[in-house]
């Protein structure tokens, strides 16, 4: 999807919401109806499925505040959150709605951008059947498991970054962030291993353990914080880890003529919350 000025020029958005304001429901409308090749009769077959489910649609109960006079549209600006799954999970399954997995990429998109914490799961054209005849699942609407590692582990760890000084581990990780919420795993995995690296550096220069600048990688930067006793020999290979990550994923020192591993979103998400949770380690041995 297109990214306008306003839209790239935006802070990006670090902690995910479950709210469907009406400008998000309405974006979302409108791209599912450039999906579908007879609105009306797209809009009259959805609403039966839902009143098979419900037994009603949901409407205002004051003319002025209608948004729409048809009750399909309305329902949707009227139903709670969940009930808005339930809708497009509803639209995904008309025969009018021709976007498939396209649509369902789209609709994604939109609630990445806006930073909203659920997700619809792939259009089953894209799925490999089951032996057996099992049945195909359309596309489910799914809630982000992010809350908790968010609140326990990222952001304790932004909160250190900027309130100790260490501004440019702080700035790297909130790109990391942006790119990851944009669906750019690759620059999400390099900018989350260049923080964990400024967060090492800051620490030894904090510390004023002798260090390289300009050559010292995570490698070598972990095995002299091991060197000075920070913590035990046996944390190495979990503390260099961000760096051979980011080294076999993203394209931060070059990986030849052909990749070897992709960089999936779940790959960037583990990243992330894996330097997130070594910076808070490493900040308790640090002041202990």
């Amino acid at each position: 999807m297109r990214k306008l000025y306003t839209q790239r020029k935006a802070p990006p958005k670090t902690e995910l919401i479950h709210v469907f304001e009406d400008q998000v429901r309405q974006r979302m409308l409108t791209t599912l109806e450039d999906h579908v090749s007879d609105v009306w009769g797209f809009l009259d077959s959805l609403g039966r499925d839902l009143v098979k489910v419900y037994g009603y649609l949901q409407r205002s109960g004051f003319d002025a505040a209608r948004t729409s006079d048809n009750p399909v549209i309305e329902h949707l600006f009227c139903c709670d959150e969940e009930e808005v799954l339930d809708y497009f999970e509803a639209a995904f399954h008309q025969s009018e709605y021709r976007g498939k997995q396209d649509g369902v990429e789209e609709i994604n998109a939109i609630l990445e951008m806006e930073g909203i914490g659920y997700r619809f799961s792939e259009y089953p054209s894209s799925i490999k059947r089951k032996k057996g005849g099992a049945p195909i699942h359309f596309p489910e609407g799914h809630r982000l498991t992010e809350d908790f590692t968010y609140s326990s582990v990222i952001k304790p760890a932004l909160h250190f970054l900027v309130e100790d000084g260490f501004d440019i581990a702080h700035d790297e990780l909130m790109r990391a962030l942006a790119a990851f919420r944009q669906g750019e795993s690759e620059d999400s995995l390099t900018l989350a291993g260049a923080s964990f690296e400024s967060f090492l550096k800051s620490l030894m220069t904090q510390k004023r353990w002798a260090y390289d600048p300009e050559k010292d990688t995570c490698a070598p930067l972990v095995k002299k914080c091991i060197s000075n006793g920070l913590v035990p020999s046996f944390y190495e290979a979990c503390l260099i880890a961000p760096g051979t990550i980011r080294n076999k994923l993203s394209d931060a020192h070059g990986r030849g003529p052909e990749k070897r591993h992709s960089a999936s979103p779940e790959a960037a998400e583990h990243l992330i919350h894996l330097v997130c949770s070594n910076i808070l380690f490493l900040r308790e041995c640090a002041a202990g």
